[in-house]
Order: C-alpha cells, then structure tokens, then sequence
C-alpha cells in the first residue's frame, strides 16, 4: 500500500500501482481494487456477492413475438419467469449473485478480442461470464458494449464520483450499481415464452386462412383469371406500401427519441452554466464585501491614530510628557493607542483608569 494524502481528498492509504495506471485517479483505482477483493473472497469462501434487481418491464403486453427462448421458462409464464412481485408498484423483483458460476476473478485481465474490463470473472472453462466496469472517469465505447452483448456477458456498472460513494460500498451499501444482464437476464424488453411463439403463430395462420379463404371465393366467383392476378398485384403493392409506412413511422419516432435526449443534455448544459456564474457572483461579491470591510477598518485606523498627541495633553491641551496607552480591541488586540498627559490629568487617570473623554472619542470612531 501507499500513503495517499491531500487537501482534496481524505487521508488514505490505497494499494501500490504500476505506470499502466496512470490514467486513472485514486477514488478509480481504490473503488476497483475494493470490489476485487470482495469478488475474490466471496469465490474462495464459496459465498455469495447479492445484489437487488428489479423487472421493470413486469406487466406490459407483448407486441411482437421474439425466438430462441430457452425451454426451461415454465409454459404458463405470460412475462418475467420466477420472480417475486412487489406488493408496492406490483412489480417484480429477484436478487442477482454477481459471482455465480465464477471460479477466478482478475483485474484488468485482456480478453482475446482485446477488450480489458476492470475486473473480470472467469468459469472453470476459462470463459468470461461477468464483467465490472468502474463507472467514474469513462464510460465503454460501442465496440465493448456490443462485444459484451454477443458474448452474452453479464455487465456490472459501479458508479462512484465521491469518497462518500465509496465509503457506502465499504459498509455494503450498492444503491448506485447499474446492471446490464446478457447472460442470465431477459436480454429483450419483454419475455416471450414457447406457449406464447406457439399461441400466436396458431393465430397467425387461422388469420391468413380466413382471409385467403374469403378472397378466393370473392375473386372465383366475381371476376376472372385475368382480374384476380391484378387484384393480387395490388394487394402485394399495397403491403409494401404498408411495410414503408411502417418503417417511416420507426425511423421518426427514433428521430423524436434523439431529439428528446439532445434537448435534455442541453438543458444540462444550461443548467451548469447557470449555476457556475452564480457561484462566480457570489465569489466576487464576497470579495467586495472583504475589500470594503479591510478598508473601513483602515480608515477608522487612521482616525484612532489622529487621537494621539506627542506633548500635549490630551485632557486638557496643556503641555503633558506623561504616557499612557489603550489597547482598542474592536479593531485587533494589538492595536495601541499612546495618549500624553500633564501632571494633573495623569494623576487622575492613574487613580481612576476610565477617561470618559477617550472613551467617547473611541466609541464615536468605531461607530461609524
């Protein structure tokens, strides 16, 4: 390990890292190297790494049906297999061991397409199952992301952006973990079973038979060979005309979705900028504030300064060498005021310290 200490962050001790590390700060590498060691113990004490997962798309009808679903999904699953249902927003939620099937976890290990993960877990055959990416100073390019997703890879994304972020992970605190399942999760928004591939696919071709069925007999009895092969050549143009349509709409409502998102991060942008000339204002003001102050302090300085006299009594304006001093602490401790004195008046302020008439001087000074 290696002293980490600083005006910025809290003195700490993080562990001792190569050139090859250069690029990232301390909070990257210390977050990195704490669910490394989390990781790793938990698979050689053969226990579990838990993390709260939540089905958000629970509820939501299927419009289109996907394939290759696995037959271990039970026939009588309309959406998400196996989980419980949240009695509060009704929907479903399941708890997600990061290191099953893991036997080895490495750090920044490179993979054979030449992609390296933060850290990386490993089965007993030697094939990445699960990926934890630090999610503090960068964020994956497409070609990781795309390479996670076909390779079926389960991606765990620590955010982290302060100390207090990774001091909730040391006490075990992951609110801030995102996920991304590819090996074990749904992998498309809505989970379609074999009974819904089988019920839909049943429906499809007793539509099309209805439909062929009433259109032969309209054609064979209304018109002629020639009249039906027209009518056939329209209906086919008509379903591309409805196909380019279709698409149309999907590409407008792609381009209102990136329209949506570019939008947002403007008004982010704005948002910062708002924030840091507010912040700039009240810097300045502040300074003005101080500068008027220091100077209002100079200058009731100056005047108390005036108040001294060098031979003459400051009581009664006769001649005086005796000195006396009076210590103005509403300006500093330090700040002295001598005051010559006759005889007279210096007798009577070495008998009574109080002079009412230096006093009010003072007082009308540091009034103002």
């Amino acid at each position: 390990m290696t002293a980490a200490k600083g005006q910025i962050y809290a003195h700490h001790f993080r562990h001792f890292t190569k050139n090859i590390h250069d690029n990232e700060t301390p909070l990257h590498q210390d977050t990195k190297w704490l669910f490394y060691q989390k990781l790793k113990d938990c698979i050689e004490n053969n226990t579990a790494f838990p993390l709260n997962c939540e089905c958000h798309s629970y509820g939501k009808e299927y419009t289109q049906i996907g394939y290759g679903i696995s037959e271990s999904i039970p026939l009588d699953t309309k959406y998400c297999p196996t989980l419980d249902i949240n009695p509060f927003n009704e929907r479903r939620r399941f708890v997600y061991n990061v290191v099953n099937g893991a036997s080895e976890a490495h750090v920044e290990k490179t993979t054979k397409e030449g992609f390296k993960p933060d850290i990386s877990l490993y089965d007993e055959n030697d094939n990445i199952i699960v990926a934890v990416e630090i999610a503090h100073t960068h964020e994956d390019s497409d070609e990781k992301s795309e390479y996670y997703l076909e390779k079926g890879i389960d991606v765990i994304y620590v955010n982290v952006g302060t100390n207090d972020d990774l001091l909730d992970y040391h006490n075990n605190k992951y609110s801030k973990i995102i996920f991304k399942l590819h090996r074990r999760g749904c992998r498309i928004p809505i989970v379609t079973t074999p009974k819904m591939l089988i019920d839909n696919l049943r429906y499809r071709e007793r539509l099309f038979q209805d439909k062929l069925n009433t259109a032969l007999n309209r054609l064979f009895s209304d018109i002629d060979e020639y009249i039906y092969d027209i009518v056939r050549e329209k209906v086919e143009e008509k379903i591309c005309i409805a196909r380019e349509q279709q698409e149309k709409m999907q590409r407008q409502r792609e381009w209102e979705r990136q329209k949506q998102i570019q939008e947002y991060k403007k008004s982010q942008k704005e948002e910062r900028l708002k924030r840091e000339q507010e912040l700039k204002l009240d810097r300045e003001k502040y300074r003005l504030q101080t500068e008027q102050k220091m100077a209002s302090i100079e200058a009731k300085k100056k005047k108390l300064m005036a108040l001294q006299t060098e031979g003459v009594c400051f009581n009664c304006g006769n001649e005086g060498r005796n000195k006396s001093s009076k210590n103005v602490t509403e300006i500093n401790s330090q700040f002295v005021i001598t005051i010559n004195r006759c005889a007279s008046c210096y007798n009577k302020y070495v008998s009574n310290p109080i002079d009412k008439k230096l006093e009010k001087a003072i007082e009308e000074i540091l009034s103002e």
